[in-house]
């Protein structure tokens, strides 16, 4: 129709090569803008709606899975015939919910409950093709299935909930023993061990310290896992920006009612902190270190009744990181975490997928998540004139605008901390969690 509207410039639709093909004729000398086209606006459109940034990563980890093992079943078992037409239709209603202004999160309120609703259906029509294929690929055992692309030693749980340590190569399986782990975990008060990394809360809730074992080196330079509740008003469009300004008020939620040991070994470690807040808000975390593995879990539920407030997650790391790096699609982008200039001043929160990256020479840390795409990274100069980093998590947001009741409500997700870690260790564990 735009190739002949009246009054319209004249649009033909091509191939994308056809257009770069024309674009190098006319474009003399081939200029080419190196790394990140930064949008300075609308950066709260990484975190509004919460559950359906949920259901989407969800669904993206959950279809991948189905076709892996549906590919691998419709290869290897007699019988089995692939669902192509069923995943077709599945993977429409996931990449149809990618649209503007859903997955951003800046719809009106139904529009969200019934992106809400098609995720759960979602789930359920491909958590049944995969349990199909791999009862099709079943031998009659117990089994545990690896679907990344790595080889992966952890503590896993059974359908009943029992931890069981298991060894399992990338994209295959492996019987479900109680093999033994390198080194149980102690549970002491409230430091968790595992011969790999000790982690101690303080009274408050908050990690006092992460020791790296391995490296015999402390990874925190102030409160780990520190929640801070900003007040969060934007001069224009609630769900869609976050200003600058946000950072000067804010609350740290440093009362906890609780610390208690949920998991003493030897396979898990866990404590479990309580809090409530605002206006009636509470959460719940669970920290947890498992035998043979250097992550640190916070699973994490909130039942959410703020307003025009934003709830961060702060990981203060010792260490000077020039730059940062974030999981996007097909790769990772890096960041400086300096402020040296306009634009850079102007990504004071940015976007991953599932893992943020620094490091120094000889030495990384990662932050790594299952739900959250917002955060933002910056360095701090301590007194004695070292360079430390801060990663912070955006994980809920309570905008008025266009959905006044947006996020509010219960949420569950989980985050972690990894120290140790190169880029390899935080892909790696960006698949696992």
């Amino acid at each position: 129709r735009l190739a002949s509207l009246e009054g319209s410039a004249k649009v033909r639709v091509e191939h994308p090569d056809a257009f770069f093909a024309t674009a190098r004729e006319e474009i003399p000398g081939d200029q080419v803008w190196s790394g990140e086209l930064y949008l300075e606006l609308h950066r709260a459109t990484y975190t509004s709606q919460a559950r359906t940034k949920q259901g989407n990563r969800r669904s993206e980890h959950r279809m991948r899975e189905a076709e892996l093992w549906a590919t691998t079943a419709a290869l290897n078992a007699p019988g089995y015939s692939y669902p192509y037409e069923k995943l077709d239709r599945l993977w429409k209603t996931v990449l149809l919910h990618q649209f503007h202004d859903i997955l951003p999160g800046s719809s009106i309120a139904w529009v969200h409950r019934e992106a809400e609703a098609e995720y759960a259906r979602v789930a359920k029509e491909v958590e049944a093709i995969t349990a199909e294929a791999v009862a099709a690929l079943g031998t009659g055992e117990t089994r545990v299935f690896n679907t990344s692309p790595v080889d992966r030693a952890e503590v896993v749980r059974t359908s009943v909930g029992i931890p069981m340590y298991a060894e399992v190569p990338a994209n295959g399986s492996a019987l479900l023993d109680a093999g033994e782990p390198p080194q149980p975990v102690s549970v002491d008060g409230r430091v968790l061990d595992n011969g790999l990394v000790r982690v101690e809360l303080a009274e408050d809730g908050t990690l006092a310290s992460v020791r790296d074992l391995t490296a015999d080196r402390e990874v925190l330079a102030d409160k780990g896992n520190l929640l801070r509740l900003h007040s969060d008003l934007p001069n224009y469009w609630d769900a869609w920006d976050i200003d600058k300004h946000y950072k000067n008020r804010y609350t740290d939620l440093l009362d906890a009612e609780s610390v208690t040991v949920v998991e003493d070994g030897p396979l898990l470690g866990a404590l479990k902190v309580e809090r409530a807040f605002g206006k009636g808000s509470r959460i719940v975390q669970t920290i947890t270190v498992r035998a043979g593995s250097r992550r640190i879990d916070v699973e994490t539920e909130i039942d959410w009744h703020e307003a025009e407030k934003i709830l961060k997650a702060a990981f203060p790391v010792d260490i000077r990181a020039p730059h940062s790096s974030a999981e996007i699609q097909f790769g990772h982008v890096q960041r400086p975490t300096h402020t040296n200039t306009s634009w850079e001043s102007a990504r004071f929160e940015v976007y991953g997928h599932r893992w943020v990256h620094i490091a120094e020479p000889g030495y990384g840390v990662a932050v790594i998540n299952d739900s959250t795409y917002g955060h933002d990274v910056s360095r701090t100069v301590r007194e004695d004139g070292g360079t430390t980093t801060t990663v912070r998590l955006s994980l809920v947001r309570a905008p008025r605008v266009p959905d006044p009741e947006a996020d509010q409500g219960k949420h569950r997700f989980t985050y972690a901390l990894l120290p140790g870690a190169s880029i390899e260790d935080a892909i790696a564990e960006g698949y696992a969690l």
